[in-house]
């Protein structure tokens, strides 16, 4: 007994451009195209959880368009241009929304939990990194 499975044909790809400041204060940025879809494979590069920075810089290398993985992995051991791992987290959501189509939705708050905590921290992140996909 045999079966045909159709898999839908990929969208557009997606582009979006990575901008921060360097060690000494200066600023840059870094357009990237990321594949159409998300090929099965690069699910196994989310991992398991242990090493969640690896791991996500792992998957976003592994969804760009070939040309743009040599930056990529160039981008993320520079150390001019740091990518804190809370700006890898941001583009990892950025660019996982724009390639799957599913807007990733924060949760909404607990309203069980203690009252206001006081200011929110930054992650120690000294490189305000964005990402916008376009």
């Amino acid at each position: 007994m045999g079966f045909e499975i159709d898999i839908d044909p990929p969208g557009q790809p997606v582009s979006f451009t990575v901008k921060g400041h360097t060690v000494d204060g200066g600023e840059w940025s870094e357009a990237f195209t990321a594949l159409p879809a998300i090929p099965a494979g690069a699910m196994v590069d989310l991992g398991n959880g242990l090493m969640p920075t690896v791991d996500a810089a792992r998957f976003i290398g592994s969804i760009l368009v070939e040309a743009d993985v040599e930056r990529w992995e160039a981008l993320i051991r520079d150390k001019e241009r740091i990518v804190s791992e809370v700006a890898l987290a941001k583009i990892l959501t950025h660019v996982f929304a724009g390639v799957s189509g599913r807007p990733i939705v924060p949760l909404e708050s607990s309203s069980s939990g203690p009252g206001d905590t006081g200011a929110s921290s930054t992650g120690g992140s000294s490189s305000p990194v964005t990402a916008s996909t376009t």
